[in-house]
């Protein structure tokens, strides 16, 4: 398997002009001195505090949640068989991942009000389909003479007027070698097209769209945060983590947190033209 068709080069990261930061999801913020607050991606979103997640536990007591979530504890385990007894791909695995973070941010917490029971609710995330993408990106894909497939699951906007929409994705990917060291073609893939999609659905050419991403890569998962500065694009990428209990709960926290006001998203942080590298969006 030729890993050019699937894995970013480092060298043409460069040479597209994309810029791979580091992001730190154990910490609360992920302020970096040398870094303007604007042009780094992590400070657009503001994830929840570890004592909400604690004190606000999923309501196990409906049974299909219970079910998701044992659910959860077979995709981890890489003994489990599958149909016909068969081992269960790294793309399966993903898929059944990404769907329990999915299921887990819109299923019902304990010890809220009714109209913060959910995580999307808490902080007015909607769920949208990636119908609009099509131009760009399928949102699905069998890599030619490969078994590795990707599938962008989950999709989650936050409009927040004057504030341009920010937007949160799943992305289900097979397991791939040598992947922490780079980005999967098919996150930047997700990226231009969700970027593209905001911008022209939106109207807002001059403005920020922040992304999130959260990819589950086999067992392994990551999240990733990227904005285009007006200049290039600019990436916040965590470590690669084993998709255990104690790593998922850290991307809770992220994907159910809000968007930071603070941050002013009407206007590019540099000089440049978006509008010209979007008629024609990067290829990857």
């Amino acid at each position: 398997m030729e890993l050019d068709q699937i894995l970013m080069d480092p060298q043409q990261l460069v040479r597209l002009g994309i810029l791979i930061l580091r992001l730190d999801l154990t910490s609360d913020t992920d302020t970096d001195p040398n870094i303007p607050p604007a042009l780094n991606p992590a400070n657009y979103f503001v994830p929840l505090t570890y004592n909400y997640i604690r004190e606000h536990p999923v309501d196990l007591s409906n049974s299909a949640t219970a079910e998701w979530f044992d659910d959860k504890a077979k995709a981890l385990d890489p003994d489990v068989r599958g149909f016909g007894n068969e081992p269960v791909s790294s793309y399966d695995a993903a898929d059944q991942l990404s769907r329990c973070l999915h299921i887990e941010m819109s299923s019902s917490r304990l010890n809220c009000e009714d109209e913060t029971q959910k995580l999307t609710w808490l902080n007015k995330w909607r769920v949208t389909d990636w119908s609009n993408l099509e131009s760009v990106c399928e949102g699905k894909e069998v890599v030619p003479g490969t078994e590795i497939m990707w599938y962008l699951g989950a999709l989650d906007v936050c409009r927040i007027r004057p504030l341009p929409p920010h937007v949160k994705a799943i992305l289900s990917h097979s397991d791939v070698d040598d992947s922490g060291h780079t980005l999967l073609k098919a996150e930047l893939k997700v990226f231009v097209a969700l970027m593209y999609s905001r911008w022209s659905v939106e109207g807002v050419l001059d403005m920020i769209v922040p992304v999130m991403l959260v990819s589950f890569i086999g067992r392994k998962v990551r999240c990733l945060i990227t904005i285009h500065d007006g200049t290039q694009l600019r990436i916040s990428k965590s470590p690669l983590y084993s998709a255990e209990d104690d790593e998922v709960w850290q991307h809770v926290r992220h994907m159910g947190g809000r968007i930071n006001e603070k941050l002013r998203t009407q206007m590019l942080p540099l000089t440049g033209v978006v509008g010209s590298r979007i008629q024609n969006p990067i290829k990857v």
